[in-house]
């Protein structure tokens, strides 16, 4: 039977509170049938007590039975007292989890009743103790209640232990009294029976250590202890534990805790029944004193008033009573938490207040007739479930939508972040973020404000927009713009847009009122955080199409740095470099463009800006060029750049730097320039007209080498073009000349500084200019197979700039060696002239060479010398060095080298006399290992059978070889046929066709001519065919060793293999 549609028992007079958002109740009273609890609604049973828990209900009956009641699985279930009964039960204590229960009787007997067991057992040691209430411990198992916290009618706290249904501890821990204090029960002072006591967890602040906190409430005090463990609980002294008293207490003084229901999730709400109302407050948790438990004083939450007296106090009585205030309502019979509201069941009535703001929610009245007297309620915590029951009945008060109405009564307290988090509908979080902006607006906060409006799009742009204005408030405006940006859907762009360029444009306003105003320190701080919102305003705006009016803001304003960030945001990388190369500032530039580099960007912005980078920066640009991130950049765009024959050495010594990475790192390039090279002449010229006229310097000889390498009718053979890999080998042989070329003038200088002296030239500046040369001679003699390398402009650049050395070593590679020689010889350098005369593979150029050598040093006349060139050559005699001889000179001087000449012809000739003796020995022996050939014999049997069809071999035509095998002539030349070319095939059938003719003619039975070879001829010939080598035990066999066993042409061999 539903309570509320009993309009006997609830009329609707009695209902003051409603939901706001419904006519219906929040909370209705189900009436459960007796028979649950195994009474017979018919008898005279009265209720004495119920507890629930885990979905478990405990109901005790005045007769002293007690039965449990499983809502899981609707097993109602008596439990057995044993041989000493309970004849009238006071109080049914159940755990939280369910585990365990505490039965009290009036006469102070206790039992213990575990939930998986239908026996209750005795507490012996608990006989003197009235129980009124226990603190469960919150770590207890099903065999064990661990440490429990008894409070009992004679104001004494108890530690109590049970295992398995037995007392293992009974221990006082505090009494408390009127007129004593202490540990010990005083017998002169009255006790304050102890009517609720909670434990709770919590932290202490001073070294964040766990502490035990022991609440209990005692006649009109709430005294708080903590400690450790229950044996360290302090204060000692239950008047030092004194946190909180009331003028009056209550019968019913329950003591309920509870996790608060708005706010913090984590705090614990107190509750306690008190006789002028209920005390509210919360745990303080860490607690930074043993007393300071509270966080601020205590609240009282008044008990509903009673409609019928109000309607007596505003109708009857006399004038000066009604002036008066109303009596105070009496304490109710008892209180019970749900989760917004407190519901309290009255004599009369019971209602439901709400624990946020304290107002009547709900009030019933209460039939005693109908449903006999109000007892008690309890919740199950675990179930979330709350029972109300009288003497006669037993009722569920079941909550609909409880938490309905919380978020507009928090709002009407203006506590808007609780409110915004009880929302359940999109409309109710819109009405409160209106409400909580519109309050921040009004109190001054117009930046809070205008965050709260940018969250609550439903309020009209234009309306916070114009309020703001209206107040003059550009930071307020600016943070709303900034909000509004950053909430908008990413689809709508064009929104987007239109918000983001007005808040950087009321950014850049507000930010140049106050970098005209920033004189000091903070107002400077204040000017770079302003700066750090602007760049993320920037980067909020980076993928909308608005970049050009933003770059003419920023650019116009004067903050470039911004502009640079933008741009970067952007990954519009050219803007930036731009940027900083306007500046004049280059090494920023290098570091971006490496930074851009790494993000897999760059290289175009590479190429563009070298010639700028590079001829301000060098260094750092080729560091740059360097690093493995730019390994795709193309040298032949760069190379414009670095390629400054005329700069600074400095320069050059970094274009030289990386051409010599490019050559090592790129082979790719001669690829390149091997296609460029295999194309054939007419489409070479064409390409490199592109890049020519930047690579090309202004000296005359360059111009005309290129010129000569461009339009002379195509490439010359193993030559590329200034559009492949040669471009890097031509620019680092000019650059290595220049270099050359200042050595050289740094030591003419030295050696005229020096003659003006009267004093030798310094060797540091010739030793510098030798090294130069021989770097450039290095470098010629790597790439001197490299098929790129353009010896001809090289030898060109060389004998223009006067470098001999490096114009004989390119005359060598391109094999002009009697030129390389000549050279060599009018500078005067022999060593290098004997070098290229070693250098031809053909000994008669190289004897020539060596001669001319020999011509040019004849002129001096030294007689060591000649003879030293010959020795050394290997190539010339006396003979050949005599006719270059003047006639001054005599022959003695060469007597040595005349003598060491016959000597050679005299060791000559008698080599050639063994090596015409050894030849005639060998052709003796051939002769005679021919003529054993020739008589060598092979012995057979006389039924030797042929090795492939088994007949006696002598049956007919037969070949023996010195293996002992045997074949018939026909079967022989059925196996050879097949293997045979069919060269040799034809020939075999020729001779066979020949020697048929020859039988012919002997027998005379055909007249016929004579053939061309004789018989005896034919017969070697077949016999050289046939039988050049044993078919199974020769060269044949190991050849058919891959072959199948059935050739495919073996179609009838192959089918009688197949299976049907």
């Amino acid at each position: 039977m539903d309570l509320t549609s009993d309009a006997d028992v609830l009329g609707t007079r009695g209902n003051v509170g409603v939901s706001s958002e419904g006519d219906s109740h929040i909370f209705t009273a189900r009436q459960e049938g007796l028979e649950h609890l195994g009474l017979n609604p018919g008898q005279p049973a009265r209720i004495s007590g119920v507890a629930a828990s885990n979905s478990t209900v405990l109901a005790a009956v005045q007769a002293g039975e007690i039965v449990r009641w499983d809502q899981c699985e609707g097993a109602t279930v008596p439990i057995d007292f044993g041989r000493d009964r309970c004849t009238d039960v006071a109080r049914v204590l159940l755990e939280p989890k369910g585990f365990h229960a505490i039965i009290t009787s009036r006469m102070g007997d206790s039992w213990y009743l575990n939930f998986q067991s239908n026996q209750a057992k005795p507490l012996p040691k608990l006989k003197e103790h009235q129980i009124e209430t226990v603190a469960w411990d919150p770590d207890s198992t099903p065999a064990s209640t661990r440490d429990l916290i008894v409070g009992t009618e004679r104001g004494q706290l108890l530690h109590v232990v049970i295992n398995d249904g037995k007392e293992k501890l009974v221990r006082p821990l505090y009494a408390f009294e009127l007129g004593g204090s202490g540990r010990q029960p005083n017998a002169a002072a009255i006790h304050q029976p102890v009517c609720g006591v909670h434990r709770e967890r919590v932290q202490c602040k001073a070294d964040m250590a766990e502490r035990i906190l022991v609440l209990a409430a005692a006649g009109c005090g709430l005294y708080a202890f903590m400690g450790p463990s229950l044996e360290g609980l302090t204060p000692r002294e239950t008047s030092k534990a004194l946190v909180y008293e009331v003028p009056r207490d209550s019968p019913h003084g329950d003591l309920l805790v509870d996790s608060a229901c708005v706010g913090d999730a984590f705090a614990k709400n107190i509750f306690w029944l008190t006789g002028v109302g209920v005390l509210s407050c919360t745990i303080k948790n860490p607690v930074e004193a043993d007393n300071a438990v509270l966080e601020g004083p205590p609240s009282i939450i008044p008990f509903p008033p009673s409609p019928k007296e109000i309607v007596k106090h505003n109708h009857g009585g006399s004038l000066v009573s009604s002036l008066l205030p109303p009596e105070p309502p009496p304490a109710p019979l008892a209180m019970a938490l749900a989760r917004y509201h407190i519901i309290f069941l009255f004599n009369d009535r019971w209602a439901a207040v709400s624990r946020i703001n304290h107002d009547l929610v709900q009030q019933q009245e209460w039939a005693k007739t109908t449903h006999g007297l109000p007892r008690g309620l309890s919740r199950d915590l675990h179930g979330e479930r709350l029972w109300m029951y009288s003497d006669k009945q037993l009722f569920e008060i079941v909550a609909e939508r409880e938490d309905r109405s919380i978020w507009l009564l928090l709002l009407r307290m203006e506590r808007f972040d609780e409110a915004l988090k009880a929302c359940t509908l999109p409309a109710q979080r819109t009405r409160v973020l209106a409400a909580h902006a519109d309050w921040l607006f009004r109190t001054g906060k117009f930046v809070e404000a205008a965050k709260k409006f940018a969250e609550d799009t439903a309020v009209p742009f234009e309306h916070v927009a114009l309020r703001f204005l209206r107040v003059d408030h550009k930071p307020a405006l600016l943070e709303y713009l900034r909000c509004r940006l950053r909430r908008c859907q990413k689809d709508d762009r064009v929104t987007r847009a239109l918000l983001g360029v007005w808040a950087v444009e009321m950014s850049l306003a507000h930010l140049n009122d106050m970098r005209l105003a920033a004189h000091g320190s903070k107002a400077r701080a204040a000017l770079d955080v302003e700066r750090g919102k602007l760049k993320e305003l920037l980067r909020d705006c980076k993928d909308l199409d608005v970049h050009e009016p933003l770059y003419h803001l920023l650019q116009s304003h004067g903050w470039l740095d911004e502009l640079a960030y933008f741009a970067e945001a952007r990954r519009d990388f050219n803007t930036v470099i731009v940027h900083h190369v306007s500046r004049r500032d280059c090494v920023s530039a290098i570091n971006k463009l490496a930074d851009f580099q790494a993000d897999g960007a760059g290289e175009d912005l590479v190429c563009r800006f070298a010639p700028v980078l590079f001829g301000a920066e060098p260094r750092a640009f080729v560091s740059l060029l360097l690093r493995p991130q730019l390994e795709k950049v193309d040298p032949l765009s760069v190379l414009p750049a670095v390629y400054l024959p005329r700069a600074p050495p400095s320069h050059r010594a970094e274009a030289l730097r990386y051409l010599k990475h490019v050559v090592q790192n790129h082979p790719e390039l001669i690829g390149q320039g091997g296609e460029a090279a295999a194309g054939g002449g007419e489409s070479a010229p064409s390409v490199p007209s592109i890049r020519t006229g930047s690579l090309l310097p202004d000296n005359d000889f360059v111009t005309g080498a290129v010129e000569d390498f461009l339009g002379g009718g195509g490439a010359a053979p193993g030559c590329g073009s200034w559009a492949s890999g040669t471009a890097v080998l031509n620019a680092s042989v000019v650059l290595f000349a220049c270099d050359c070329v200042d050595a050289k003038a740094k030591e003419q200088a030295a050696a005229s500084a020096a003659s003006r002296a009267a004093e030798s030239p310094p060797e540091a500046a010739v030793a510098i200019a030798v090294g130069a040369e021989d770097q450039l001679i290095e470098f010629l003699t790597e790439q001197q197979s490299n098929t790129l390398l353009d010896p001809r402009f090289a030898l060109r650049v060389c004998t223009e700039k006067g470098l001999s050395r490096a114009a004989v070593l390119l005359y060598g590679i391109m094999g002009m060696h009697e030129e390389a020689v000549d050279v060599a010889l009018q500078q005067g350098d022999v060593g290098l002239a004997k070098q290229n005369a070693c250098k031809p593979p053909d000994a008669r150029l190289r004897q020539k060479l060596w001669l001319r050598i020999v011509e040019n040093q004849v002129a001096s006349g030294d007689v060591q010398i000649i003879t030293g060139l010959i020795r050394e050559s290997q190539e010339l005699s006396v003979r050949d060095v005599l006719p270059y001889m003047s006639d001054a000179m005599t022959i003695s001087a060469f007597q040595a080298e005349i003598c060491e000449c016959l000597d050679k012809y005299e060791n000559q000739i008698e080599t050639m006399r063994q090596e015409m003796d050894d030849h005639q020995r060998a052709l003796e022996a051939f002769k005679e290992d021919l003529k054993e050939a020739e008589e060598r014999t092979v012995t057979i049997e006389q039924d030797q059978p042929c090795e492939i069809c088994g007949i006696p071999a002598m049956q007919e035509r037969f070949y023996v070889f010195a293996c002992t095998h045997c074949f018939h002539e026909a079967c022989l030349r059925a196996l050879i046929l097949p293997t045979l070319s069919q060269e040799s095939s034809d020939r075999l059938l020729a001779l066979e066709a020949t020697r048929v003719e020859h039988q012919a003619a002997a027998a005379g039975s055909l007249a016929v001519s004579q053939p061309a070879k004789t018989l005896a001829e034919v017969d070697d010939a077949l016999d050289g065919i046939l039988a050049d080598d044993c078919p199974l035990c020769g060269h044949l066999m190991i050849q058919t060793i891959t072959r199948p066993f059935i050739d495919a042409h073996e179609q009838e061999e192959i089918d009688s293999w197949a299976l049907s």
